[in-house]
Formats: structure tokens, C-alpha cells, sequence
């Protein structure tokens, strides 16, 4: 029993670090575009019309995510906090659900903001889940279910 939940708590660890590292995949997508994880997550510029340096026109960009940040961050303490100790691991599951939650919503989280002659405004897309966040989400639940079972073969 021992050797089972050592070797569940590694694959809910290795598990949880496989969810985070897909912030390198394509996360997100908007008809024909894609944006990786760490766009969605840091931010990026979609846009800006800046004719002869007078100063923006327009302008469009991917706002920082917090939502994201937490979704790629939390797996990755969840993972720590499973290496550090077994005490823990409740700690650990909250963690990992809490990112689950995170990027299910994510699509519904993550707005484009725009400016248009110094008028700011967001615009809601329809975004849809790219391989990314499917990946992370199948990575994230393999992770809570050996989560769940190094918590439960208790010695």
C-alpha cells in the first residue's frame, strides 16, 4: 500500500506540472485566431494604429488574465505542496479543483480591451478552447484523482 501512494502522489505531482506547462500551448481561439496560454494569461498588444508617432488611433489588447495566472500557477503549488509533504495534500486538492474551476470558465473570463479615439471599452468574444486548455483540464483531473487517492490509502 505504501508503494501505491508513493507512486500516486509522484503521478499527481507530475500530473499537476504537465497542467501548468501547457501555458505554451494554444489556449484560446476566435474564429481563424490563436492566443497560447501566456498570451491569455500576461497579456498581449492585438493592435495599434499609430500613423507618423502622433499617437494612437486605435488600439486593441489582450489584458492581463488573472483568472489564467491562478489556473497555471495553482497546479504548480499544488505540486510543490505534494512534494513538501503528505500533510498537505488536502491543501493541494483545493488547489487543483480551484484550477479546474479556473479553466472551465476561462473562456467566459478573458475579454479583448480596445480604444478608439481615447475611448476606452471591452469587447465579450466567443471564445472556444483550444488543445491547451483541453490538455490542461484532462492533466488537472488525472492529478486530482491520484490526489485523492494518496489522501485516501492513509497508512
Amino acid at each position: 500500500m505504501k508503494n501505491v501512494k508513493k507512486l500516486s502522489l509522484i503521478g499527481a505531482a507530475l500530473f499537476a506540472i504537465a497542467a501548468a506547462l501547457t501555458i505554451l500551448l494554444p489556449a484560446l481561439q476566435y474564429e481563424d485566431l490563436q492566443y497560447t496560454g501566456y498570451e491569455i494569461a500576461f497579456g498581449k498588444a492585438l493592435l495599434d494604429v499609430n500613423p507618423l508617432d502622433l499617437g494612437s488611433i486605435a488600439s486593441a489588447q489582450l489584458p492581463v488574465s488573472y483568472f489564467a495566472i491562478a489556473g497555471y500557477l495553482f497546479p504548480l503549488v499544488a505540486a510543490v505542496l505534494f512534494g513538501v509533504s503528505e500533510k498537505l495534500g488536502v491543501v493541494s486538492l483545493v488547489l487543483l479543483i480551484a484550477s479546474l474551476i479556473l479553466f472551465v470558465s476561462l473562456p467566459n473570463n478573458v475579454v479583448i480591451e480596445y480604444t478608439i479615439a481615447g475611448v476606452e471599452n471591452t469587447a465579450d468574444i466567443d471564445w472556444s478552447m483550444d488543445n491547451g486548455v483541453i490538455v490542461a483540464i484532462i492533466m488537472l483531473s488525472m492529478s486530482t484523482v491520484l490526489g485523492i487517492l494518496t489522501i485516501a490509502t492513509n497508512d
